[in-house]
């Protein structure tokens, strides 16, 4: 099942959008981009909060940093294209989030307080393990918590399963 509502509604006067999706394959991701893109260029994204789970982060992360997520495609794409020709089908199936982490890491920008700035705007959703319980995480302690935050939003539970997030 896949879902994404990007009509802007507010909270407090503060506008929204949401970047939601809940469906099996992060196939679909290319199209949060693509809302993404229109979004940055079309709304003044300093006024809006993201709340983003799965390949929704793809969008709504270099949204919530001021940054249009169309660059972060073409700054990506061929390093993942590189990864996961390697790997194969079964090869990504059990791939680790190392790769991943890598991605984030080297995108996001260095600057020490991109957390702060992340925080009460950047709404990620992920999954607690054993419990299944969802949790949304908008505070983030620093760079290194918020990047481990986005991966555990877009990781595989069963495939990733020894890095899913505890609870």
């Amino acid at each position: 099942m896949y879902y994404i509502n990007i009509s802007p509604f507010s909270i407090n006067s503060i506008p929204i959008f949401l970047f939601i999706y809940i469906y099996i394959g992060g196939q679909l991701w290319i199209y949060s981009l693509g809302v993404g893109h229109y979004v940055f260029e079309n709304y003044d994204i300093k006024k809006i909060r993201f709340l983003a789970s799965s390949a929704g982060c793809f969008a709504a992360v270099p949204l919530a940093c001021g940054q249009d997520p169309y660059e972060w495609c073409k700054n990506d794409w061929g390093k993942c294209m590189s990864h996961f020709a390697s790997r194969g089908l079964i090869g990504c199936l059990f791939d680790s989030k190392h790769f991943y982490y890598s991605l984030w890491d080297e995108y996001l920008p260095k600057n020490e307080d991109i957390h702060i700035q992340c925080s009460g705007k950047l709404f990620i959703s992920v999954t607690l393990y054993p419990s299944l319980k969802n949790k949304v995480v908008s505070q983030f302690e620093s760079r290194n918590q918020l990047i481990w935050t986005i991966i555990a939003s877009t990781c595989l539970p069963f495939v990733f399963m020894r890095d899913f997030p505890v609870d």
